[in-house]
């Protein structure tokens, strides 16, 4: 599975860490997962690393998922520096799915500025 999930209590979030190839069942299960981990930890604030992502999901995936996310969740996903052009295209789409369906899902260069997007209260 392509993503790693942890509860940062310090901080009050949950992080994934997705890398490589990021396929349907693995994001479907991922979601479920987070969903589970945020109900039992109270927490509903993720930073997402895909830094280390090499090819996403279709859009058509990515717009049956990111439509259905629970909008109670705060997501924060951020990318590096030598993110490829079209994975670039693929976040900016999932954000602007995020948003057009009430959730939100914000897109950043760097961890820094995720999370202080992430643990402000706008």
């Amino acid at each position: 599975m392509p993503h790693a999930l942890k509860v940062n209590r310090e901080l009050g979030i949950i992080e994934i860490r997705a890398f490589g190839t990021l396929k349907e069942d693995d994001m479907r299960e991922t979601l479920g997962r987070l969903t589970a981990i945020a109900e039992v930890e109270g927490i509903k604030k993720v930073l997402a690393d895909a830094s280390d992502v090499v090819k996403g999901p279709t859009s058509t995936v990515a717009f049956d998922l990111f439509s259905h996310f629970p909008r109670d969740i705060r997501q924060a996903i951020y990318f590096g520096e030598q993110f490829p052009e079209e994975m670039l295209k693929e976040l900016q789409f999932i954000e602007d799915v995020s948003v057009n369906s009430g959730h939100a899902t914000m897109i950043f260069s760097n961890r820094d500025e995720a999370l202080q997007w992430l643990l402000s209260d706008e």
